[in-house]
């Protein structure tokens, strides 16, 4: 999905490569970004809305071979942020390990 937004966009995405910005929408039920319609993805049920408007922000995070979707400001969201955090500031001491 990253790759095919900014492919369309010409550019990138975010200051983080691991870190798209979506949106959701709520009437469609499908996530895409702003400023491309395609590619999307569409689920079967509904989100909580996190506004009045039919669209709420989320994110993709990408982590190697796997990725998650979340909306902003949701306990998933800072679960993400936070496991990201966690992961950078955990990276030397993993490495130390390792080496021993």
């Amino acid at each position: 999905m990253k790759s095919a937004i900014a492919k369309q966009t010409g550019g990138c995405l975010a200051s983080d490569p691991e870190i798209v910005p979506l949106t959701f929408f709520h009437d469609s039920r499908h996530f895409a970004h702003d400023a491309v319609p395609y590619p999307r993805i569409a689920i079967e049920r509904n989100l909580p809305r996190q506004n009045a408007t039919n669209m709420s922000p989320a994110t993709l995070w990408l982590w190697g071979a796997s990725g998650s979707i979340t909306l902003d400001g949701t306990p998933d969201h800072g679960f993400e942020e936070t496991s990201r955090e966690s992961h950078e500031r955990l990276k030397g001491a993993a490495k130390l390990l390792r080496d021993r």
